[in-house]
This record gives structure tokens, C-alpha cells and sequence, in this order.
């Protein structure tokens, strides 16, 4: 049986990319012992299914269609520095989202609950709209002021992000790091499909 590694994302506009960039070019430069993502892999997980059976894609594309033609676009913003499991144990730094987290938890939901309908497995934890900027490599002393030390940085905003799609991505791993592809785009609350 053939496997892909699949997530569901929303994508950023080249502006949005090139600000995000920007503003991680001057953080890699202060904090060496952060993994930061690289410019083109920045996006928004939805949704994490991981390794999946290329033959359940159509019944993933199915619910896909059906949660966007349940949903409105809308404009969401990323902004407020972050870091999972927590401060003092750094070992993702995030921006949370402020404008349009209730619209995305909602998108998310409709998401779930028509793969979950599919024989898609649940997901047990609840979602927590955040962009991944990076992931600490150690957890010494040596990161036991980051949060401080970030704090010049906490304060970053993108602007507002108009979202109409939603895509569901390939994942490659390579000694390079993740490489993703599209491999197909839905329009919200429009019909068809646009893709390979």
C-alpha cells in the first residue's frame, strides 16, 4: 500500500510570505539554537493527517469539498509571539492568530467533522490557530531566558489575510528538511476543485 504524508493548510499571499520572511531573517540572526522555517514552507496547519493511504485521498478530497461549501472567506491576522509547551520549556515558537480565530476554529471544525464522517481518525486535542516560525534544537540553560530575550520580538504583526482556499499539501522528508506540494486547492464556499 503507498503512503503520502498529508496536511491541510492555508497558504500565504506572496506579501504576507515576504513580511514573514523579513521578520524571521532578523530573528535567525539573534537566535542561532532556534530551527526556524525556511520562506517557502510557511502556512497555516489546519489539519495534520500524516501518513495516509493514497487510496483514501478521493474520500479526503470529498470532505475537503464539502467543509468549504459549508464556509465564507474571511481575513484572519497573525500576531502575538508564542512558544509550546511553554515559556519556561521552549520548544516551538509560534505567532498566535488575533483577528478571525473564532472563522478558522470553525473552518477546522467543519474540517473534522466531515473526515472524521469519512473514516478519518479524530483528533483529540482541540485546535489552537498558531504559525510555527521555528522549533528550539536544545533544551539547556542556554534557553532559559528566551522568552526574554524574544521579547523585543513579541509584538510582530502581518496585517490582516484574506483567505478563499484551503489547500491539502504533500510532505516529503529529505536530509534538506520537509519539501511541500499542492496537491489540490479548494475554493470556500465555492464549487470545484482545482488541481492535479
Amino acid at each position: 500500500m503507498e503512503y503520502t504524508r498529508i496536511f491541510i493548510a492555508i497558504n500565504f499571499p506572496p506579501d504576507i510570505k515576504l513580511k514573514l520572511a523579513g521578520f524571521i531573517s532578523r530573528m535567525r540572526g539573534k537566535f542561532s539554537n532556534i530551527r526556524w522555517v525556511s520562506d517557502e514552507n510557511l502556512h497555516l496547519t489546519l489539519k495534520f493527517l500524516g501518513k495516509t493511504p493514497e487510496s483514501d485521498l478521493n474520500k479526503l478530497y470529498s470532505g475537503c469539498q464539502n467543509a468549504v461549501t459549508e464556509s465564507v472567506p474571511f481575513s484572519f491576522s497573525c500576531e502575538g509571539l508564542g512558544m509550546f509547551p511553554s515559556e519556561r520549556s521552549p520548544r516551538v515558537v509560534w505567532l498566535g492568530i488575533k483577528k478571525g480565530e473564532e472563522e478558522l476554529k470553525s473552518l477546522v471544525s467543519k474540517i473534522e467533522n466531515n473526515l472524521v464522517n469519512r473514516g478519518f481518525p479524530e483528533e483529540k486535542r482541540d485546535y489552537k490557530p498558531h504559525l510555527t516560525l521555528g522549533r528550539v534544537k536544545t533544551e539547556d540553560n542556554s534557553f532559559k531566558n528566551l522568552w526574554e530575550d524574544l521579547t523585543p520580538c513579541r509584538n510582530f504583526k502581518t496585517g490582516e489575510i484574506f483567505t478563499d482556499k484551503i489547500y491539502v499539501m504533500k510532505s516529503v522528508l529529505s536530509s534538506k528538511g520537509a519539501e511541500y506540494s499542492i496537491l489540490k486547492e479548494f475554493c470556500l464556499k465555492k464549487e470545484g476543485i482545482k488541481g492535479n
